[in-house]
């Protein structure tokens, strides 16, 4: 009985101990896990205060010097400059260009006595007048005023031998057109024996073909546009586009017919009617002194006539064929070969600024070609 009760009591202080045993390694397991997790969390904290101070310091390595810095606001300037500063600086030249060639333009070169090229002294020279514009009055280069100071001052020059007329241009006013043809059939009166050519461009249209025709011949390239006898009135009638919507105009006149061509109210048949007439009488007096000037070189069949002054235009080739030119040539060969005085010199030459301009596709326009160009006008020839 007692060795039972001793067995029971060894077999518990086993289990005890067991259990104690079980209880102190499960501690210790715990306790290395507890200081694994520590150690595991402890290194991560170190990585990433290492990798905190690495950035840090390449920050800090790649911080621009101040000449980095004093490099970079100059490109920063001048792209500022080169992007902004050419838009106002063009703005500003084409301002200063206009104001310029106004004041120029408000002085005439062409005063009584005096020369309009230094050099026109040269004996046995070809004189050459350049009419390359549209003819207006407002034109610095192609006006009656302009190009008949040119035209007289070459035919009371003995020295120059003969005259070309060198035409590059789609018309204009009848009236400027018409002033130089008649100075220059005046001049021709005055001086015989004094050859006139003209020579015909690219254009030599309407206005501009009507000064050709003064001149003893017309020389062309086969490429060359000639013709176009004819006379023009441009207008629009939005008098209906105003009743849509709904604007009325109030205009005052005294005179029953003084506001003909308004383009805000309708045209009647009358006004209508009295335009064409008008043009017709225009037309007929530019076709006289296209046939006084060529004479029996236009074709004289009657149907041919009809169509040369219909307004039509054409190339070299058939303008000789209808009798409009003469020949084929350019300036220098008609310096050569016909007036027979290679030595040119030209009468009109164009200021420096204004050829350095055109050389290079630019025009100076005066406030006066502004509105030239952009206004329109009645009783143009066609341009």
């Amino acid at each position: 009985m007692n060795n039972d009760s001793q067995s029971i009591d060894s077999q518990n202080n086993d289990s005890q101990n067991a259990s104690e045993q079980f209880a102190q390694s499960q501690h210790k397991s715990n306790h290395s896990s507890v200081e694994r997790s520590s150690n595991k969390n402890s290194s991560t904290e170190e990585t990433l205060t290492k990798i905190l101070q690495q950035v840090l310091k390449q920050q800090k390595d790649d911080k621009p010097s101040w000449a980095s810095k004093f490099v970079r606001q100059v490109v920063m300037f001048f792209v500022y400059v080169f992007l902004l500063i050419p838009v106002g600086f063009v703005i500003f030249a084409v301002i200063i260009i206009q104001i310029f060639s106004y004041i120029v333009s408000s002085f005439n070169p062409f005063e009584e006595g005096t020369s309009v090229v230094a050099d026109v002294n040269v004996p046995n020279h070809t004189a050459l007048i350049k009419i390359t514009d549209p003819i207006v009055n407002s034109s610095d280069t192609a006006s009656a005023e302009v190009i008949n100071s040119a035209i007289r001052e070459a035919f009371s020059n003995n020295n120059a031998t003969g005259l070309i007329l060198y035409i590059d241009s789609p018309g204009g006013s009848p009236t400027q057109a018409s002033l130089i043809y008649d100075t220059i059939v005046s001049e021709r009166e005055n001086r015989s024996g004094f050859p006139v050519i003209a020579v015909i461009g690219d254009v030599g249209t309407s206005g501009a073909y009507y000064i050709a025709s003064s001149a003893d011949q017309i020389y062309a390239n086969k490429y060359s546009l000639v013709g176009s006898i004819g006379v023009i009135w441009n207008n629009f009638d939005v008098s209906e586009l105003m009743s849509d919507l709904g604007i009325k105009r109030r205009t005052h006149t005294a005179g029953l017919y003084k506001g003909i061509g308004d383009p805000t109210k309708a045209e009647t048949d009358f006004e209508s009617h009295f335009i064409d007439s008008l043009l017709d009488r225009v037309h007929l007096s530019f076709i006289e002194d296209v046939k006084k000037g060529r004479g029996s070189r236009i074709k004289a069949d009657e149907n041919a006539e009809d169509i040369i002054f219909s307004g039509l235009f054409w190339d070299g080739v058939t303008a000789r064929e209808l009798g409009l030119i003469d020949e084929f040539g350019d300036v220098t060969y008609v310096a050569n070969n016909v007036i027979i005085a290679p030595e040119i010199i030209d009468y009109l030459p164009e200021d420096e600024l204004t050829s350095i301009f055109r050389n290079i596709g630019v025009q100076i326009l005066s406030p006066e070609k502004l509105y030239t160009y952009f206004m329109p006008k009645p009783l143009l020839l066609p341009q």
